[in-house]
């Protein structure tokens, strides 16, 4: 990077994790800087894999990562000088048998400009739950983590197999699900604390990937990843009822059995549009890797030009972002540069000015060091806070170690 350090404001944030340390990399005049944010993480490296942000960003300078901690536990990190420093960790579900965690920011849901609350839902292989925790960032006061499951729902958990998935409608109900192959289903909640199944169980039994979107009029968007079937599919729940048959996105999307929820979904808070990115052809890393995307806008989906075809690296994670001023979208991925060896990954993006017709020449890698990467995830990092001219809030990647990278691309904040 040759921009001075004062252009730190205007830049975009990649936060990803290795197998070591949570680590910082820091915009600077001459090169990147890396600041360990947590060296104790959890080692179970497909913990750290999952479908849904786990990063959100307030403002330019406070933001919160959450994680599973070396006991086991589901905690998170706090910065207040946009990501030079961090906090002790913060325990959010104190349970040692934590498998992962996802969140959700009030202002992430389309139409929501005020709202001060992250969601949290962390899960576990000793009760096999679903457990919901709320954070409310004005004043950093947690909820207690209550059950959200264990009522009604069963299951049999275990990291890596199971990745659950958070989102808040835009009727302010929450609404959180799991792929299992004992038990499938999405819950809702209005405040919280009492949850309900939304209505009959929509999936198979089977340990497939979820991604739950906001949807138009309060509705919810399952989005699946059918491991068995290689299919991509979506699905909406209208309040009371979901749709009886599956949309076919993809149905030629094979996955990877070790880097697993390689795929990511954004939505755009004007028009409602959802975009998304996935991984396919790597059952095989290295041989014929593509990342695909689609939109689904006015009751269809599209698909879209992929990021990359056919590719040789051996690609292990996919997200994508959306940023609300420009209509830019970004894809964020990780690849192996030699396909038989896990070490040598590293992170790559690209970006379209045009909603995915075409993207840019690759950038990067961003990171200073190769290594294995799991559970590449980019967030939802737009907040309706920031005013103009304030730098965007990060996209997040996570694995073992974490860190934050600040391209000076612009100054507007993101959504995805």
């Amino acid at each position: 990077m040759t921009e001075k350090i004062t252009m730190c404001r205007r830049h975009h944030v990649f936060i990803f994790l290795f197998f070591a340390c949570f680590l910082l990399i820091l915009c600077q005049t001459l090169r990147a800087a890396e600041v360990t944010i947590d060296s104790t993480i959890n080692t179970t490296t497909t913990s750290h894999n999952g479908s849904s942000p786990t990063t959100v960003f307030i403002s330019d300078q406070t933001g919160y990562t959450f994680y599973r901690d070396s006991t086991g536990s589901c905690v998170y990190s706090k910065t207040t000088d946009g990501g030079t420093s961090w906090g002790t960790e913060v325990t959010v579900d104190s349970q040692t048998d934590c498998l992962g965690v996802g969140v959700w920011y009030d202002r992430w849901t389309p139409g929501d400009n005020t709202g001060t609350y992250i969601h949290i839902v962390t899960f576990d292989s000793g009760n096999d739950d679903l457990w919901y925790t709320r954070l409310n960032t004005s004043g950093d006061a947690l909820t207690t983590t209550v059950n959200a499951s264990g009522a009604s729902q069963g299951g049999s958990f275990t990291s890596g197999a199971n990745l659950p998935s958070i989102t808040k409608g835009t009727d302010g109900i929450l609404s959180m699900g799991i792929h299992d192959a004992s038990d499938s289903f999405v819950i809702k909640s209005t405040d919280g604390t009492t949850w309900t199944e939304a209505g009959t169980n929509p999936f198979d039994l089977a340990d497939d990937f979820l991604i739950l979107m906001p949807f138009s009029g309060g509705n919810i968007m399952a989005i699946r990843w059918d491991i068995s079937a290689d299919d991509i599919q979506s699905k909406v729940f209208n309040g009371s009822s979901w749709d009886v048959g599956w949309t076919n996105i993809d149905t030629n999307a094979p996955d990877n059995t070790t880097y697993d929820g390689a795929f990511g979904a954004t939505v755009d808070k004007i028009t409602g549009n959802i975009y998304l990115a996935y991984v396919a052809s790597i059952a095989t890393l290295g041989t014929d890797d593509d990342i695909r995307t689609a939109v689904y806008s006015g009751g269809t989906w599209t698909s879209k030009t992929d990021v990359l075809t056919n590719d040789t690296k051996g690609i292990t994670g996919a997200k994508i972002s959306f940023d609300e001023n420009t209509g830019d979208i970004y894809a964020v991925y990780s690849a192996r540069t030699t396909t038989g060896t896990a070490t040598t990954g590293n992170v790559y993006w690209k970006k379209s000015t045009d909603r995915m017709t075409m993207w840019s020449v690759e950038q990067g890698p961003i990171n200073t060091t190769a290594d294995d990467i799991y559970g590449a995830r980019v967030i939802c990092p737009m907040s309706a806070s920031m005013s103009p001219g304030m730098a965007p809030p990060p996209m997040i990647f996570l694995a073992i170690r974490l860190l934050i990278w600040y391209h000076p691309l612009h100054h507007r904040p993101l959504q995805g």
